[in-house]
């Protein structure tokens, strides 16, 4: 059907006729040919009126009411996030602590687990204070433990807590062997320390005439009595110049160590405190066997 101008000017004629009211001057056919006529005028009005009906409704500001609980709502998923991440954080302490529990104490000596409750950022990597002291059995010099490796020694207790004196500090000795070269010196940490980053140890007064060789095992030496012997610390890395030993005065040779403990992700410490007295109230500032 071809529409030509005056077909179009009678249609929209009958259609605004059909859209301002009811045809009743028609008769029966001649409204019925109109309202088909002027149906997709008729369509088109009440989809348009449907659009404009949702778009109001869309840009209309909420009431007090439903404001009020769009905030209730956001305070709920707010609780139930902080919920969830509380709930993955005990879930993660929980599987570390019994982790500590699972480890084999040495010989005369059980493992006390404390928490790590301070870590001042100025010097995370160097001690901490636990949430354990001497009514515990902690005494300054004992041996502490990140998961089955060493990581320092209590350096003061009080009743209920500790500081922890890592091996990544310079005031920190620790009796050491070496198992593969059957050498035992004195273990500290380094001054020349980076930011942020995994600490390197230092082993000194070891013998000179021995041969030693990169990713040695270094253990504690159990020299003195206040730290089981046997337990992990780290392996052996080469000097900045590769070289495994660097000799002092033709005196003693030093090595250096990379611990193997992570300083970053441990919640809780093993401290090994011995089944019976201690030997004594060792300086920590001390190395076992010195």
């Amino acid at each position: 059907m071809r529409f030509t101008p005056p077909t179009v000017l009678l249609t929209l004629f009958f259609g605004l006729l059909l859209l301002a009211g009811p045809l009743t001057f028609m008769a029966g056919p001649a409204r019925r040919a109109a309202a088909g006529i002027t149906l997709p005028f008729l369509q088109l009005k009440a989809a348009a009126a449907t659009g404009l009906t949702r778009t109001a409704e869309a840009l209309t500001p909420p009431t007090k009411s439903d404001q009020a609980r769009i905030r209730h709502l956001e305070r709920l998923v707010e609780q139930l996030r902080l919920q969830l991440q509380n709930s993955r954080t005990a879930l993660d302490e929980n599987r570390e602590f019994r982790q500590y529990y699972d480890l084999p104490a040495p010989p005369d000596w059980k493992l006390v687990v404390a928490p790590v409750i301070a870590r001042d950022p100025l010097t995370w990597n160097r001690r901490f204070r636990i949430g354990k002291g001497h009514n515990s059995g902690l005494a300054p010099g004992a041996a502490v433990l990140a998961g089955n490796q060493v990581i320092g020694r209590v350096l003061e207790t009080t009743p209920n807590s500790a500081v922890v004196l890592t091996v990544a500090d310079p005031d920190c000795r620790l009796g050491v062997r070496l198992p593969a070269s059957n050498a035992v010196g004195i273990l500290c940490g380094r001054q020349e320390q980076k930011w942020h980053e995994p600490p390197i140890c230092l082993i000194t007064y070891l013998p000179r005439d021995n041969s030693y060789t990169d990713e040695e095992f270094v253990v504690t030496s159990g020299l003195g009595g206040t730290v089981p012997p046997g337990l992990p610390i780290g392996r052996v890395v080469p000097w900045e110049d590769q070289k495994t030993a660097h000799i002092v005065g033709a005196a003693y040779a030093q090595l250096l160590v990379r611990p193997n403990a992570d300083f970053t992700l441990f919640q809780f410490v093993a401290v090994a405190v011995p089944r019976g007295p201690w030997p004594g109230s060792p300086d920590p500032g001390t190395a076992d066997g010195e």
